[in-house]
């Protein structure tokens, strides 16, 4: 995961909108591939954003979106570099669609860490 990578999770396709799939796009072949795991809840309409760890990315969070009429509050971590999905140790405090973005961070060793917010 660097500069040139763009992410999609979820989505709608088909008036199916509980997709768990998960991709990534190359910006500088410009080709798109598979995420090797699937999205554990499928979705549509998430927030999303990187957590770095001394400067280098190391979580991608996935948070709220809708599965159906549902509005998700569940959070679900996509654990870089390997590519491999693990559920979030926390939750949103209600369901939320189409917030904005969830604030990037920084994580150094030897200093407190930092906090989510969602904005």
């Amino acid at each position: 995961m660097d500069d040139d990578t763009v992410m999609v999770f979820g989505g709608c396709k088909k008036g199916d909108c509980n997709s768990r799939t998960s991709w990534k796009l190359d910006l500088k072949t410009k080709k798109w591939s598979n995420l090797p795991k699937l999205l554990p809840t499928g979705r549509y309409a998430p927030s999303c954003g990187v957590v770095r760890k001394d400067g280098v990315p190391w979580r991608v969070i996935v948070a709220g979106g809708k599965r159906g009429r549902s509005v998700l509050s569940k959070v679900e971590e996509l654990m870089l570099p390997a590519f491999k999905w693990k559920t979030g140790k926390c939750s949103i405090k209600s369901g939320r669609s189409k917030f904005c973005y969830l604030k990037p961070i920084n994580i150094f060793f030897g200093q407190p860490t930092t906090h989510l917010f969602v904005t």
